[in-house]
């Protein structure tokens, strides 16, 4: 799953970011992350 972040500071154009997750169904929590990785643009 993942969730996108858009903000807009006023300027020409705003900035979005995407984080996410990764879910374990069988267990009904978060899977545990080796690293974060944020991509924005």
């Amino acid at each position: 799953m993942y969730t996108d972040r858009y903000e807009y500071t006023g300027r020409a154009h705003g900035n979005t970011s995407r984080t996410s997750e990764t879910w374990e169904l069988t267990r009904g929590g978060l899977q545990p992350s080796d690293g974060a990785r944020t991509v924005s643009g």
